[in-house]
């Protein structure tokens, strides 16, 4: 996954957990991380998030945490499996508020800026990466599926777009 922040791109490297940062143009910057468990270590690193600071949220799907990181890679935060049973999560999100938002197998569970658990915002199984808007309205992608569902505040279906070659196969 790939995001910009101050002139860089960090990209997610789950096979070789560690999250490498380029600059404006691709050229290599650095990278932070290695397969672990404690500090900036990871287990299949997925989704990432940054908020307005330029601070970066991980997914770390096999520590089962989220883990938040400042612009260069030293640890600031995290979101351990004890809050909200976070269980294997693959995507992250922050809104504008500091919110955290993070995507794992029981579905959305929204956390405090501080990283406690506050509410199940959106229960959905198998999902494997999401985005909200300020309407509260949710995308979320199923790669099983072949499916993208728009879901809105309180938690209705409002649209499910389906892999076309997938229904033709079906009928």
């Amino acid at each position: 996954m790939l995001f910009r922040s101050h002139g860089r791109l960090y990209i997610s490297d789950e096979a070789l957990s560690q999250i490498v940062v380029l600059d404006s143009y691709g050229r290599y910057q650095f990278r932070f991380g290695e397969f672990g468990v404690f500090g900036v270590k990871f287990n299949e690193p997925q989704g990432l998030a940054l908020d307005e600071y330029g601070h970066v949220y991980i997914a770390d799907k096999g520590n089962n945490r989220i883990i938040k990181v400042d612009a260069r890679g030293e640890k600031m935060m995290d979101i351990p499996a004890s809050e909200g049973h976070l269980v294997a999560p693959v995507d992250v999100k922050v809104l504008g508020d500091g919110r955290i938002y993070g995507l794992d197998k029981a579905g959305i569970k929204q956390y405090s800026a501080l990283g406690r658990f506050e509410k199940m915002v959106l229960a959905v199984d198998k999902a494997n990466a999401f985005t909200v808007d300020e309407q509260q309205r949710w995308v979320v992608a199923f790669k099983e599926k072949g499916a993208v569902r728009i879901y809105n505040a309180k938690g209705e279906v409002l649209l499910t777009l389906a892999d076309i070659e997938d229904r033709k196969s079906t009928r």
